[in-house]
């Protein structure tokens, strides 16, 4: 950050004085210091929004790394598809006439 010298503050001063009226003196300096304070406010809420979206990136690689592993382990860990059992003979081979593995057929 440009730091201001003593030379540089004086000739700002010169200048204020020489464009600014006396009695509307107080005024400037008191819009001045509120333009300051909310440029400070602002910049502060851009640094946090910064800050916190770096943490969502962060945290999103974390959650694709582990969901990349946890595919990779259950890749490995899968255990080969058995051959599915064939029908009996004379069965008809229409899908709304096979049951679901899961579901049991009750005699």
């Amino acid at each position: 950050m440009p730091s201001i010298g003593i030379s540089e503050i004086l000739i700002i001063t010169m200048v204020i004085v020489i464009f600014v009226r006396p009695e509307d003196l107080p005024k400037f300096v008191r819009t001045v210091g509120k333009f300051y304070t909310d440029l400070q406010r602002h910049l502060l809420k851009i640094r946090r929004m910064g800050r916190d979206t770096l943490e969502d990136i962060t945290q999103m690689d974390k959650i694709a790394a582990a969901a990349e592993a946890f595919t990779c382990e259950t890749t490995v860990a899968a255990a080969p598809v058995d051959k599915p059992h064939p029908l009996p003979a004379g069965a008809d081979t229409k899908a709304e006439d096979i049951p679901p593995a899961s579901v049991k057929k009750s005699d």
